[in-house]
């Protein structure tokens, strides 16, 4: 689809503003980082992707800011990014910087799956948002350490693979169009 085309444009040129021209990336940044929508701050993720180190402090802003980490996982591409983005970020954080990011993770499953009915998914955001800590990095905070082992035992091994893109295509009626005309209300 076109729409896909021309998304894929502008990512690579944020990407390249990034990369190359930081002020007018952080000017973006700065006009959109409040946002709501998902295609923007995934635009957004893409750009500080490119040089996570550069960026950690508008990354964090990003990453702490109210409701983020419960509701960027609407999306399975922003998922991803979001993901990858903490992977490729937390060793770059302050202590004190990994502790808020550690909480903020810790208190992001979503109330609507923390009734009884969905008790067999509960947890699995924060699963897949530890699973992003590094290893070596997150042994050093007990807590989250211990809240990873037991999410671990519930979810098993988790699989990190990029989402593809959606597409949709249109499947025709079962019959023919004359079909439905010589129809009476019984055959239908």
């Amino acid at each position: 689809f076109s729409h896909w085309k021309f998304y894929d444009w502008l990512k690579e040129y944020i990407q390249d503003i990034a990369q190359n021209d930081k002020t007018k990336f952080f000017e973006f940044v700065r006009q959109n980082i409040n946002e709501y929508s998902i295609s923007i701050l995934n635009l957004i993720v893409f750009g500080f992707l490119v040089n996570p180190k550069v960026y950690k402090s508008k990354i964090l802003i990003l990453l702490l800011r109210k409701n983020f980490l419960k509701d960027f996982r609407l999306d399975a591409l922003m998922s991803y990014n979001v993901n990858e983005l903490i992977e490729k970020t937390y060793s770059y954080l302050t202590k004190n910087h990994k502790e808020k990011l550690n909480k903020a993770i810790l208190l992001s499953e979503s109330e609507k799956l923390s009734k009884e009915e969905n008790k067999d998914w509960k947890g699995s955001k924060i699963y897949g948002l530890l699973s992003s800590i590094p290893n070596n990095e997150r042994i050093d905070f007990p807590e989250v350490q211990k809240k990873y082992l037991e999410l671990k035992r519930k979810f098993g091994k988790l699989q990190k693979e990029k989402p593809t893109k959606k597409s949709a295509s249109f499947v025709g009626p079962p019959l023919p169009q004359i079909a439905y005309e010589k129809m009476n209300f019984k055959q239908w």
